[in-house]
């Protein structure tokens, strides 16, 4: 219970931002042996905490762990160029990675964090550049833009009701479903 009610207590404090008092009324007929109190060592009384622009590139590129090597895009570059910095990043995870799965999802996990640092260009660039395979059109972030593109057109097409839903969704490449359900989801 004792653990259940510092949950609690987190909860309220950061829902309403008011000091909280806590009771627990006990109903049972043995006398409660409960804990009540927590130790010291138990108490939460804040956290560290470390910038990864404090650690610097050199140290994350020093790591045999790929996850260390990737977390370097978001690294404290030390003046140096961001491409070389990428390139090397890069050759690091081709060094370590197992085999050509293992190095897509390497590439795929560093281009979501190089959009942290606006490097999406110069990522995929250097991706390109070595000759590593990595298709964007199979990222998810990619596939959702599609998704809504594909969706508002389709609506637009459903106001102007000129074209039939079959023909909406051939001309985007959709299943006739989709429109339907994009056709009902208008309705509501």
């Amino acid at each position: 219970m004792i653990y259940r009610m510092q949950e609690y207590y987190g909860l309220l404090r950061r829902k309403h931002g008011l000091p909280i008092k806590q009771f627990v009324i006990y109903l049972g007929k043995q006398p409660s042996e409960m804990q009540t109190q927590l130790v010291p060592q138990e108490v939460f009384t804040g956290f560290s905490l470390k910038s990864l622009r404090d650690y610097s590139c050199e140290s994350l590129l020093d790591s045999q762990i790929p996850e260390g090597i990737i977390l370097a895009i978001l690294s404290d570059f030390n003046k140096q160029n961001p491409t070389e910095t990428i390139r090397r990043i890069l050759d690091k995870l081709q060094g370590i990675a197992a085999d050509e799965i293992t190095l897509r999802k390497y590439i795929r996990q560093l281009t979501i964090l190089a959009r942290l640092r606006n490097l999406t260009k110069e990522t995929q660039k250097q991706i390109q550049d070595m000759g590593l395979t990595y298709n964007v059109m199979e990222d998810y972030l990619y596939q959702e833009g599609q998704k809504t593109k594909e969706k508002d057109i389709v609506i637009k097409m459903l106001k102007d009701k000129t074209l039939s839903i079959e023909k909406i969704a051939d001309l985007i490449g959709v299943t006739v479903d989709d429109v339907k359900q994009i056709e009902k989801e208008l309705k509501k």
